[in-house]
């Protein structure tokens, strides 16, 4: 570690302080050669001026200096508050490298496994508001799930099971694509916030995701890219119903039934009212194909497709009536009647 901190000086603050003596010896030239450059600095208290430069210099120079020992993982420390930031930014653009979002790799298509909600979607569920484009593992804190509330309101006994991410949370990440999900705002703002679940133990090292992801077994899923896992694979539906698959076993299990409690997936009205209508829609289309209606191709295509609204549910609603018309027919109805009512028992068959 010596040896790291002796590199580390010499290859990062060395630099940063020869630019500051650099852009002072500038200045001082710039002023020999065209006084009006630096006024103050021909008064009759000439070196107060210069003084006050220099240490300006040299602080910038320690934050730049300091945020690079930081953000090159030799120093295990803290900036208060907004600092963090603005070491880690200038530790990286300082050194030359260049944040990998503004790099080439941000001209790469993210493609989000499922739809990606558009505002008008959203309004239906939650009122007139938009996604969030937020971090998967928070980049300040992270707090204790499930809380007091939340696993007396689900029953939740697993909770024994589960340790919460690194305590002062994930900065180092703060700037990684790959750790950025689309979200809605109830399941971003008002459910998970700071929270960040996992199965095994807290990695403040790390700093790539799959290495994170192979150490601290993340409770929740980040369906981004090939790499991502697919939601399919993790949650099964019984009509607008949605829960863990019951094939899964061990640590699977636990994190697909994390998922489902931690953005109470199963049991908001917001969204079982939205499944709802895709479901009903189906339906409609459905019929129309056994009635013989050419056209009812492309609206069950359009319903089921990527970009559909909850197409996991409407496609698994879709494998049903393929394969079960008769309890196909009893969940279109439940969801027609719960349409109408919002009486939550209609959807209690599902947690059988």
């Amino acid at each position: 570690m010596i040896l790291q901190q002796q590199t580390a000086t010499a290859s990062f603050f060395l630099p940063v302080a020869a630019a500051s003596t650099a852009a002072f010896l500038g200045l001082e030239v710039a002023r020999r050669l065209r006084p009006h450059v630096w006024p103050a600095a021909d008064t009759a208290r000439s070196w107060w001026p210069r003084l006050e430069l220099g240490i300006a210099l040299l602080v910038v120079s320690a934050i730049i200096g300091l945020g690079q020992l930081w953000s090159s993982g030799v120093l295990r420390w803290r900036w208060p508050g907004d600092w963090d930031y603005l070491a880690y930014l200038l530790g990286n653009s300082s050194s030359g490298r260049r944040c990998r979002w503004h790099s080439g790799f941000g001209a790469r298509k993210l493609r989000v496994r499922g739809p990606v909600p558009r505002p008008d979607q959203q309004s239906v569920a939650t009122g007139k508001v938009e996604y969030d484009v937020e971090h998967f593992r928070p980049k300040n804190r992270v707090t204790a799930w499930p809380t007091a509330r939340v696993q007396q309101a689900r029953t939740i006994d697993y909770a024994d099971q589960l340790q919460r991410g690194v305590a002062d949370g994930y900065v180092r990440l703060a700037f990684d694509p790959w750790n950025y999900g689309v979200s809605c705002k109830t399941c971003n703002s008002e459910l998970k916030g700071d929270r960040f679940p996992i199965l095994g133990l807290p990695d403040a090292d790390a700093t790539d995701r799959s290495t994170l992801d192979d150490s601290e077994v993340s409770c929740l899923l980040l369906p981004v890219g090939d790499v991502g896992p697919d939601p399919e694979d993790w949650l099964e539906w019984f009509g607008p119903v949605v829960r863990a698959k019951s094939t899964l076993t061990g640590q699977e299990a636990l994190r697909a039934r994390t998922v489902v409690d931690f953005f109470e997936l199963d049991s908001r009205p917001d969204l079982l009212l939205v499944r709802c209508f895709a479901i009903e829609m189906l339906w409609a289309a459905l019929r129309d194909e056994a009635d013989g209606d050419p056209a009812a191709a492309t609206r069950i295509q359009a319903a089921t497709a990527d970009d559909a609204v909850f197409a996991g549910c409407t496609r698994a609603f879709l494998r049903l009536y393929r394969q079960d018309l008769v309890v196909a027919r009893q969940w279109r109805n439940r969801a027609r009647d719960y349409a109408q009512s919002k009486e939550p028992k209609l959807m209690e068959i599902a947690h059988g």
